[in-house]
C-alpha cells in the first residue's frame, strides 16, 4: 500500500511475465525441469507433485529448474540497473567527491597543525570550498570526531578479529573487504538520499567480485573461497545497510530538531541492545524453520530470496566456469541491456515537460527481484494493496492522509509479532490446527 503504483505494477508484472510465462515456456520446452517432492521412489496420491522452485546443482546447466534459469537475468539485471541509477547522479556524485575531499584534506591539516607541520597548498584547497550546510545544532550538541572515530576504530578491529578467528579470513583480504565498504557505502548513502533507493546488491556483488580475484590466485579449496568470498561481500552489504539506515534516521531527527548527540547515544544503546538481539531472533527462526539452513530443502515457508542471490554471486566469483545455462545467459544479457536503456532514458530523456511520463516506465529493479523471489504471491498482493491505497486515496483523501501510516504500521507489527509467535509454537511442537488445503499434508 505504501510503494506506489508504478512499484506495485512492475513487481506484479514481473511476477506474471516470469512464473506465469517465462517459466512454463521453458518447462514445455524442455529447457528446464522440476523435481519431484516425495522423491523417486514414493506412489501414491501425490507421487507427480512437482516442485519447479528447486535450487539442486547436479546439472544446473542442462537441467536447469526454472528458478535457477531466472536467477541469474534477475540478480544481473539488479545489480546493473542499480548501478547505472547511480551513475546517472553523476552531477550530485561530483558534489559529493568535493565535499568529501574537503573534509579529507581539512582533517589532515588539523593532524599536520597538532605535530607542528605545514601543508599550505592542501590548506589553502581546505579553506577555498565553501561547504557550509544548515545545521542548526549549537557546538555543546554536536558529534565530536573522537565519538565516532573511537567507534570506527573499534569496529574495524573486532571485523579483523572476528573474521580471522572464526572464519580463517586473512588479514589482507579484510583490510581489502573494509575498505570496498568504505568506498561504496558513499555510493550507497548518495543512491538512497537521491532515489529512495539502497543498491544493497550491487555493494555485496561488488565486493564479491573483487574479493573472487583475490580467492582465484591462492590455493583454496572451492568450499573455503565461497566462505570467504561470501563473508567479504557480508561486510561491505553490512556497513553500506548501517551506514544507510543511520544517516536516514539521523535526516529525520535533523528535520524534527532532535539535537544530534542526543539521538547519537540513543543510537549507540538501541545498537547495543540489537547486537544480542537479532542473532537471537534468528536462532529463533532457524530452530523452527530449518529449512532456511539447508540447502537441499525443495520446500520452506521462507523463500529467502537474498540468499539466492548471494549463493549465484558467489559461485559466479569462485567457479573455473560460470555454471549458467547458455540461454539464461543470452536472455539475462538482453533484459539487462533493455533495462539500463530505459534507466538512461528516465534521467536523460523524460525530463522536465516530459518528467510526468516516468510513471508509465517500468522499474526493472522490481523486475529483476520478482525474477529472484520464487513466490508469485507476493507481486499478487503487493498489487492489491496498492489498490486499495489508490482507491482510498481517491474517495477519502483525508482519511488516507490521516491514517494510512498508522494503519500500515500496526499491519507490519502484526506480521512480525505474528511470525514470531508462530516460531515458538513450532519450536513448541504444537499439533493443534489443520492442514486443509495443504498438499501433500506439508503444513
Amino acid at each position: 500500500m505504501m510503494v506506489g503504483t508504478n512499484t506495485a505494477t512492475s513487481m506484479f508484472a514481473g511476477a506474471v511475465i516470469s512464473w506465469g510465462i517465462i517459466g512454463p515456456v521453458l518447462v514445455r520446452t524442455g529447457v528446464a525441469s522440476g523435481v519431484k517432492i516425495m522423491g523417486p521412489d514414493y506412489t501414491g496420491p501425490w507421487e507427480e507433485f512437482t516442485t519447479y522452485m528447486s535450487m539442486n546443482l547436479e546439472d544446473p546447466v542442462n537441467k536447469p529448474s526454472p528458478r535457477y534459469w531466472l536467477l541469474w537475468p534477475g540478480v544481473l539485471l539488479m545489480v546493473a540497473v542499480s548501478i547505472v541509477e547511480v551513475l546517472c547522479q553523476y552531477r550530485l556524485l561530483s558534489i559529493a567527491a568535493k565535499v568529501l575531499t574537503h573534509r579529507i584534506c581539512a582533517s589532515f591539516c588539523s593532524a599536520c597543525q597538532a605535530i607542528g607541520m605545514k601543508a599550505t597548498w592542501i590548506e589553502r584547497y581546505s579553506e577555498s570550498y565553501d561547504d557550509r550546510s544548515d545545521d542548526t545544532a549549537d557546538e555543546s550538541q554536536a558529534i565530536k570526531p573522537w565519538m565516532w572515530i573511537s567507534g570506527l576504530v573499534l569496529s574495524i578491529i573486532v571485523t579483523c578479529l572476528s573474521c580471522g578467528l572464526q572464519w580463517g579470513m586473512p588479514l589482507s583480504m579484510t583490510i581489502v573487504s573494509i575498505i570496498m565498504a568504505v568506498i561504496l557505502t558513499v555510493l550507497a548513502i548518495l543512491s538512497t538520499g537521491m532515489t529512495d533507493m539502497t543498491p544493497l546488491t550491487a555493494i555485496a556483488k561488488s565486493s564479491q567480485l573483487v574479493l573472487g580475484g583475490m580467492t582465484r590466485g591462492d590455493s583454496w579449496t572451492l568450499a573455503k573461497a565461497q566462505t570467504l568470498n561470501s563473508l567479504g561481500g557480508a561486510v561491505a552489504a553490512g556497513v553500506a545497510n548501517q551506514a544507510t539506515d543511520l544517516t536516514a534516521d539521523f535526516r529525520v531527527g535533523f528535520l524534527l530538531r532532535t539535537p544530534p548527540r542526543a539521538q547519537w547515544i540513543a543510537q549507540l544503546l538501541g545498537s547495543g541492545v540489537a547486537i544480542f538481539l537479532a542473532p537471537a531472533i534468528f536462532l529463533v527462526f532457524a530452530s523452527a524453520y530449518p529449512c532456511i539452513l539447508d540447502i537441499t530443502a525443495e520446500t520452506c515457508a521462507f523463500s529467502a530470496p537474498s540468499v539466492s542471490a548471494w549463493r549465484a554471486a558467489t559461485i559466479a566469483a569462485t567457479s573455473p566456469t560460470l555454471p549458467i545455462p547458455k540461454s539464461s545467459g543470452i536472455f539475462a544479457i538482453c533484459i539487462t541491456v533493455i533495462g539500463c536503456l530505459v534507466t538512461i532514458m528516465k534521467h536523460f530523456y523524460l525530463v522536465k515537460e516530459r518528467q510526468k511520463y516516468r510513471l508509465y516506465l517500468p522499474n526493472f529493479m522490481t523486475l529483476g527481484l520478482m525474477m529472484v523471489i520464487p513466490q508469485p504471491c507476493i507481486g499478487t498482493a503487493m498489487m492489491i494493496g496498492a489498490i486499495i491505497a489508490l482507491l482510498w486515496k481517491r474517495l477519502r483523501p483525508a482519511s488516507y492522509e490521516e491514517y494510512l501510516f498508522s494503519v500500515l504500521s500496526g499491519m507490519i507489527a502484526g506480521e512480525g509479532i505474528g511470525g514470531v509467535i508462530n516460531a515458538i509454537v513450532a519450536i513448541a511442537g504444537v499439533q493443534a490446527g489443520t492442514g486443509i488445503g495443504c498438499p501433500a499434508g506439508m503444513c
